[in-house]
Parts: C-alpha cells; sequence; structure tokens
C-alpha cells in the first residue's frame, strides 16, 4: 500500500487533495424523472462562496453549439422557459442542478454573468440528449476495487496503443485532464511546462501516464505541443476511459497497485473562479 507521502508525491503535478472517496463533481445534466435520456445542455457547474460558476462546456451540447458560454461565467438564475427565474445564491449544487432537470426539447434560460465582468445577459437553450457526455460526477471505484484491464490509450506522439493489462505487475498512476480543464492546465503547465519543472516520477516508482479525456486526440495533442509540455507520458484515453473509470471530476488522478487494484483517488485542487481567464488554445466547447 502506497503511504501519504507517496501518494502526495503521486499527485503534486496536480496539487491535489489525497482522498479515498472526493466528493462528486456537479453538472449541469440531469436524468428527468419519467424519461431515460439525460436533459441538460453540457455544462459542469462549481458552487463556490454560495454561487454558481461553469468549469467547462462539453463538446457537441446545447451550450456548445449556443457558443457564449465560457469557463469562469457566473449563473446568477436559471428558469423554465417564460417562468420567473429562480436565483442561484446561496443555494448549494444539488439545487442548482435539481433546476436544470427537464424533458428533452424543452426551453431553459440562464441569467450569466461573463468571467470578464460584462453586466448580466440572457442566455437562451434547449435541453438536449447528451447520455453519451455524462463522464464526470460519477461514484469513483472504490479502492480495492480492480482497475478496467482493457481500457487502451494511445500515446500523443507516437501514437502507440498502451493498455493496463500490458502493464501488470507495475505501479500504474494515471493523472486525467482535458483541454477545457483549467485546473488540469495550470497544474501541467507548473509541473511540466519546461525541461527543467519535470517533476521525479521515479520518486514513487511507478509508471505515470497523463491521460487525455478530450473528445479528440487531435484536441489533446494539439494542446500539448502549444503549451510545450514536455517529460511526461501524455495518453489519449478519451470518452471511454471517463467512462470505465468512473471519473468524480477533473483533474483526477488514479493510482493502481501492482495487482491492478485501485490503490486511491485524488480529485485535483478546487476551480478558482475568481482568477483570470486562461486561453486553453483548441478548447472543448
Amino acid at each position: 500500500m502506497l503511504g501519504n507521502e507517496s501518494l502526495i508525491a503521486a499527485v503534486i503535478a496536480f496539487g491535489g487533495e489525497v482522498t479515498a472517496t472526493p466528493t462528486t463533481a456537479d453538472t449541469l445534466m440531469a436524468k428527468s424523472p419519467d424519461q431515460p435520456e439525460v436533459a441538460g445542455i453540457g455544462v459542469h457547474l462549481r458552487e463556490k462562496a454560495g454561487k454558481g460558476f461553469v468549469v467547462r462546456v462539453l463538446p457537441n451540447t446545447p451550450a456548445s453549439e449556443e457558443g457564449s458560454l465560457q469557463a469562469g461565467d457566473e449563473i446568477v438564475a436559471i428558469a423554465e422557459g417564460e417562468a420567473t427565474p429562480v436565483g442561484l445564491a446561496g443555494k448549494d449544487l444539488g439545487d442548482m442542478s435539481s433546476l436544470i432537470r427537464g424533458r428533452v426539447g424543452t426551453e431553459i434560460r440562464l441569467t450569466v454573468i461573463s468571467v470578464n465582468g460584462e453586466t448580466e445577459r440572457v442566455i437562451r437553450l434547449v435541453r438536449g440528449s447528451i447520455e453519451e457526455l455524462l463522464v464526470l460526477g460519477q461514484d469513483p471505484l472504490p479502492v480495492g476495487a480492480e482497475a478496467p484491464p482493457l481500457v487502451e490509450f494511445r500515446n500523443l506522439e507516437s501514437d502507440a496503443t498502451l493498455s493496463l493489462a500490458s502493464l501488470d505487475g507495475t505501479m500504474v498512476v494515471l493523472k486525467f485532464w482535458s483541454t477545457g480543464c483549467r485546473p488540469c492546465l495550470r497544474g501541467i503547465d507548473d509541473a511540466y511546462g519546461s525541461p527543467s519543472d519535470v517533476p521525479e516520477e521515479h520518486a514513487v516508482a511507478a509508471r505515470v501516464l497523463l491521460v487525455s479525456i478530450d473528445d479528440k486526440i487531435e484536441t489533446a495533442r494539439k494542446t500539448v505541443e502549444s503549451r510545450g509540455w514536455t517529460g511526461g507520458e501524455f495518453v489519449w484515453g478519451g470518452y471511454e476511459a471517463s467512462k470505465q473509470f468512473r471519473l468524480p471530476g477533473l483533474p483526477c488522478t488514479i493510482v493502481i497497485d501492482a495487482e491492478g487494484r485501485i490503490e486511491a483517488c485524488v480529485l485535483g485542487a478546487a476551480y478558482d473562479a475568481q482568477s483570470e481567464p486562461e486561453n486553453a488554445g483548441d478548447s472543448e466547447r
């Protein structure tokens, strides 16, 4: 078993907090009680100081197609169609998410303050069926559970395929990230932004993979190249890796022991919605 010092060394590149049961990342997506589809708009939301902030806009969703929502925007109120808006001030994430629930094809209005501090604006969206994109905010695989052995990753540099089954007998640290996750980008910038910054991963005697869950491998490659990340083993897992590992949020690190079982799950540092917006290159919006 890894001790706390080794775990911290394993995740220091993301500035995460060690926890066996990380809190669930919340999304503006939910199942309607009387239909199986996931009816939502495709935005991950986080509460901070009683306010709701956009963390990430998922690709190929109503929010990304509308085009104006971006990471860091504050959603101050939500309304069903032409109904009176309900303010989000002081509400928890459960309450915020419940305001999003509804049928596919129904309209929702968001009152938004942009990350750059512009005046309030109203965005109209139609809920869509986005089941395949509900990949975060899940209950993570429990400690001691067998890691999915058949999940395959593609190396972003060589395009070679790698599976967990091929690493049997080796401790593996998976650091999950995406182009649309600003805390992920900041953490990797700090750890892999230049050759002199590369962390000493050998301190944990593990194979460390930095796994992109971008919807397209080209997006991940462009991000790695444009940000000048070096020294790490960057791979792409996409939606399938997110689903198989039941990621609770991003950034997220999963430690797998030499016997192929989950040793720990680490949810990264909280998103600071008040920080300056960062150009993420070819983002997933």
